[in-house]
């Protein structure tokens, strides 16, 4: 019985040297725990007065106790407008979430961990931006020089269409830019190193952004449904691109795997509905599940030797996918086992040149004509251009067909004489000026373009300039020239 009591005394006596904190207490419309009794400070944990509207100004005390931290969440889905932060908050994370008519913030004088600057919360000496408001009516955004550190959901939900990093800025938090469905653009240095999970999920407007070339992983969610982002070059320090990094990009056509890339996790483009076409470049070793799983427009996907792991489910209903890759290769063996349409790429051939029906053929390779391989080597393929009489502008087609070996370049260029000429009896030479524009230089690195590419050019002739020319068709030779380095 002695031994009962003293383990019940002991019980009580352990509750009663329990820390205070672990207390919740009620002031109006404020849930806090005391952190110090000693101290006289507390953490506000709850707030009951969400729908309320106009201005909130969290206390400077409640219940005689210093106000020093705003629990994560504790305002989530506020309906105010401004919100007004005391001089003794030291500390808050993520607490102003999912706040949409949210337009300011104000940081009253003295506190030493927080600042404000036109309505946006930072850090006490500017070097991470904490919150930029969800309603804060502006539709582009310069971060201000100095700032290193986008917070995580710093601009959650935002209003903006677009926003311009500087130099200073090195880190992009998870969901930074999560649900900012009106952004357009995002000017990112390669001061930036490293953007975390989900950073442009849901960034549905998103159409382009050129990431850091400092960068070294794109993690799990970037960019998952941003759903017209056209095109994004991934960067050639990249090593690591995570799980469902561009799910759902529904207008990317094209992407480049560099050769850096060492790992890929599932679902990477899964989803992708118009995503075109592929090339991995030498480096990767697994295609894993449903990376390009969904993707109904998928035609070709360039597999190199490196590669020699291919989930079953790579390719699930991308129906349409023809596999390039080499003879004897672990893809040429997986696209046999899955009755995937499999083009062996050894089989290099001379440089050509063709002009067929009016079109321009560019068939290149970087095997020359005795089979060694070309450090330098050129075509030119002169093409018949003609004009009927009052045309303004004529649009051309040529095509290009690349099978380059690795860290090789294929360059095109499109030259004419700029004036149409009509000879239609001797002596007698008319000529009308005009203007090529388009598709004149194209640039092309290793190792293949499949399938062919179009690429268009116009002559262009002013409608003025056919005011005394006879009827009649004029012509001009346009110099397609092709060059390997």
């Amino acid at each position: 019985m002695k031994k009962i009591i003293s383990v019940i005394v002991s019980t009580i006596m352990l509750i009663l040297i329990l820390p205070i904190s672990s207390f919740a207490a009620k002031s109006g419309d404020f849930t806090y725990s005391i952190i110090s009794q000693s101290d006289r400070t507390c953490e506000i944990t709850q707030y009951s007065g969400l729908k309320k509207k106009g201005t909130l100004v969290i206390p400077e005390t409640i219940d005689g106790y210093t106000v020093v931290s705003l629990a994560q969440y504790s305002f989530m889905m506020c309906d105010f407008s401004e919100v007004v932060i005391p001089s003794g908050v030291k500390s808050m994370d993520r607490v102003f979430s999912y706040c949409e008519n949210l337009a300011s913030f104000v940081v009253t004088g003295g506190n030493t961990e927080f600042s404000t600057q036109d309505g946006v919360l930072f850090n006490a000496d500017k070097t991470t931006l904490i919150k930029y408001p969800e309603a804060k009516a502006d539709v582009s955004y310069t971060v201000p020089d100095g700032v290193t550190t986008i917070e995580s959901m710093a601009f959650e939900s935002s209003l903006l269409t677009s926003v311009a990093l500087p130099d200073s800025v090195t880190s992009i938090g998870a969901s930074a830019f999560r649900n900012c469905r009106a952004l357009e653009s995002v000017t990112m240095t390669d001061s930036v190193s490293s953007i975390g999970s989900a950073a442009f999920y849901n960034c549905e407007a998103l159409k382009s952004i050129r990431l850091s070339n400092n960068l070294s992983k794109i993690v799990s969610g970037t960019f998952l449904n941003c759903k017209s982002l056209v095109e994004i070059e991934i960067p050639q320090n990249v090593t690591f691109i995570g799980m469902q990094a561009f799910y759902h990009c529904d207008s990317l056509t094209e992407i480049v795997i560099p050769e850096s890339v060492e790992s890929i996790e599932s679902e990477v483009f899964n989803n992708c509905k118009n995503l075109k076409n592929v090339i991995i470049r030498n480096g990767l070793t697994e295609i894993t599940s449903y990376c390009f799983g969904n993707c109904p427009e998928l035609e070709s996907v360039v597999i190199p030797e490196s590669v020699v792991t291919i989930d079953k489910n790579a390719f699930t209903n991308s129906k349409n996918v023809t596999i390039y890759g080499y003879d004897g290769s672990y893809a040429q063996t997986f696209a046999k086992e899955n009755a995937i349409p499999f083009i062996v790429l050894n089989g290099e051939r001379e440089l050509t040149k063709e002009n067929n029906t009016g079109d321009v053929i560019i068939n290149t390779d970087t095997i020359t004509i005795d089979g060694e391989s070309a450090e330098n080597y050129f075509v030119t393929i002169p093409a018949n251009t003609i004009i009927d009489w009052e045309t303004e502008a004529k649009n051309l087609v040529y095509k290009v067909e690349s099978h380059l070996g690795y860290n090789r370049i294929l360059t095109v260029s499109v030259a004419g004489n700029n004036i149409m000429t009509y000879s239609p009896e001797p002596n007698l030479n008319l000529t009308l000026a005009y203007i090529l524009t388009g598709d004149t230089n194209f640039t092309a690195s290793s190792p293949v373009i499949y399938p062919i590419i179009d690429k268009t050019i116009t002559v262009n002739i002013a409608k003025e300039v056919w005011a005394n020319a006879p009827v009649a068709e004029y012509s001009d030779i346009l110099t397609f020239t092709a060059t390997i380095s």
